[in-house]
């Protein structure tokens, strides 16, 4: 009919769709930002398990020999290197006065390489 042509009924249909696709639209903003957030979280708790940080809460520490360089082995020390260890709350500066190599089969039973 020409009812449904009438300028009237064809703006109302439009508002009748723009209030549908603008429940949609906030809908699917709300899942989004609620998916986001999730994201966001893990991410957070993932980086807040490998942070150095974190990790010297539990009561590792980082040793830097004297070019501050980190020592990763004992094969890199010599009795008498100037070391730092760098703690959560501080450091400590210190003189190698021995040291101890694991053998093959020690650092196996600890799960290191072989």
């Amino acid at each position: 009919t020409l009812l449904t042509y009438h300028p009237k009924h064809r703006v109302e249909q439009a508002l009748t769709n723009y209030k549908h696709v603008e429940k949609n639209f906030h809908k699917a903003m709300e899942t989004l930002i609620k998916q986001k957030q999730r994201d966001l979280g893990l991410s957070v708790t993932k980086l807040e398990a490998t942070s150095p940080l974190k990790i010297m809460s539990r009561g590792y520490s980082l040793i830097y020999n004297e070019e501050q360089k980190i020592v990763k082995s004992v094969e890199n020390i010599a009795v008498g290197d100037a070391l730092t260890l760098q703690l959560q709350d501080g450091k400590i500066h210190c003189e190698v006065s021995d040291r101890e190599q694991l053998s093959i089969q020690e650092k196996y039973k600890q799960g290191g390489e072989q």
